[in-house]
């Protein structure tokens, strides 16, 4: 069913070399913007990254939970599932926790 609903093309303002940003982002170390717009701040009760505090009552539910969560919502958080796959959920969750010192099973 996601194959008949995905996007069928993405619109990128930059150039070619904005064009891969995104998935870089995702996959690499550090936090995709999506994931800052709330998470860098903490707004609407997001935990921050970087904070331990925020993310140790979390990392317990172990990592299939948070990405279950990222990909269909949870809270005041959308559901992040349709613009990012699995692998590239937990690639964002596992850099969040790793600026926070913490990580998840």
């Amino acid at each position: 069913m996601l194959a008949r609903i995905k996007p069928v093309g993405e619109v990128t303002v930059g150039g070619a070399a904005a064009a891969g940003a995104a998935t870089a982002a995702a996959s690499g170390p550090e936090v995709p913007g999506a994931c800052m717009g709330c998470h860098g701040s903490g707004v609407l009760g997001a935990p921050k990254v970087g904070s331990k505090d925020d993310w140790t009552p979390r990392v317990g539910q172990g990592m299939a939970a948070l990405v279950a969560n990222a990909k269909n919502g949870k809270g005041n958080m959308p559901a992040q599932g349709a613009g990012m796959d699995d692998a590239q959920l937990k690639a964002a969750i596992t850099a969040m926790l790793d600026k926070a010192g913490l990580s998840a099973e």
